[in-house]
């Protein structure tokens, strides 16, 4: 997920620094990936955002065990995205994706 300032929050849409720090610290080297990070204002927040899949991804087997983890983490993030938006009943009024009101549910 990246945590730059201008796709906060989008999957797959890393930075070339976010990515090497990915691979970094799937590969075992934390250290050296919060050290690239800190590089920018904004890096050690990648950390942070990703710790949870970052480190599943480290115990991974094998290519096809990482997209399985990844699968598990995209459905999660998708489910949390449209149960905070979606209303409980007729006449609530819908949120945008920013927590912005947007329609009527009639």
């Amino acid at each position: 997920m990246a945590a730059n300032p201008v796709n906060f929050g989008k999957p797959c849409k890393l930075t070339s620094i976010e990515a090497i720090a990915a691979a970094l610290y799937i590969l075992g080297e934390q250290e050296r990936a919060a050290q690239i990070l800190g590089c920018v204002h904004w890096g050690i927040r990648f950390l942070e955002v990703n710790k949870e899949p970052l480190e599943l991804y480290a115990t991974a087997k094998d290519s096809t065990e990482v997209v399985k983890f990844q699968s598990l983490f995209f459905v999660g993030f998708v489910h949390r995205l449209f149960s905070e938006s979606l209303p409980a009943g007729p006449g609530r009024v819908l949120k945008n994706r920013r927590g912005g009101q947007g329609g009527l549910l009639r």
